[in-house]
């Protein structure tokens, strides 16, 4: 019932065809054409984008540290030996003026980053963790130098005043209005991110209907979002941004 004569032709076939594969694969990536040049574009500005990136996170991982020392110092250092708290005090300040200025640092590089790859909710909100330190440090600096300056009292304050501006700045209606002057000024935008954004943004997202670059892919987003707006909701999931995000589209 079994031909072993040709189970054993079909193995070297097989073989034969295994090696011929192997053979071809091997000649084809040693001489075969290649894209270096696409690949060495791509692999370059992927390299820029982790080292520019890498840099904004070292800075603001040594402002944190920079931080943790200079709280900790403050309320470790014995204020008993006076000539020796007023060196800890100049110390602290030149420490908090430094790292002001890597702060700063930080936040223009920030910026330089993001107006050559676009504007995101990851680097916004780094931005406006930045500012928040560079707050926090002003706090610190006037607690080295008054005592009776409370400290946990006004960093109580500045992270509330931090948490209401932040849920009530509409993050996703300026990240929009940023890209969108940013694809005004140098021709490149990333359409696909902003319709990843929220009901915040579709006033401003509307504006690029009319353009005949992306006006297509714009107006296909929007008649999709009108779509989802028009489904009937309870009341419990009412917010601001949708109902005038629905108005909008709806006068259009």
């Amino acid at each position: 019932m079994f031909d072993w004569d040709s189970a054993e032709a079909l193995y070297r076939l097989f073989r034969i065809g295994l090696v011929a594969l192997l053979i071809f694969g091997y000649f084809y990536a040693v001489i075969g054409p290649k894209p270096q040049e696409v690949a060495d574009k791509l692999l370059e500005r992927s390299e820029e984008k982790r080292i520019a990136w890498d840099g904004v996170i070292l800075v603001t991982i040594l402002t944190i540290i920079n931080f943790i020392l200079l709280v900790s110092f403050m309320h470790l250092v014995s204020r008993a030996q006076p000539v020796i708290y007023k060196f800890v005090q100049a110390m602290l300040s030149l420490l908090t003026i430094c790292t002001s200025f890597m702060l700063f640092s930080a936040y223009f590089r920030l910026s330089l980053y993001e107006e050559a790859y676009g504007y995101t909710q990851t680097r916004f909100l780094a931005h406006a963790f930045m500012i928040f330190l560079f707050v926090l440090f002003v706090i610190a600096f006037l607690k080295i130098w008054r005592n009776d300056f409370s400290l946990l009292k006004y960093y109580g304050i500045a992270g509330i005043a931090a948490y209401v501006v932040l849920n009530y700045i509409q993050v996703d209606a300026v990240i929009a209005q940023n890209n969108i002057q940013r694809y005004y000024e140098t021709g490149r935008i990333d359409v696909a991110y902003l319709m990843e954004l929220s009901d915040d943004a579709i006033p401003l997202i509307a504006t690029l209907r009319v353009d005949k670059g992306i006006g297509d892919r714009i107006q296909h987003y929007l008649q999709e979002k009108r779509d989802n707006l028009q489904k009937e909701r309870s009341w419990q999931s009412f917010t601001i941004a949708r109902y005038v995000a629905k108005t909008h589209l709806q006068k259009e």
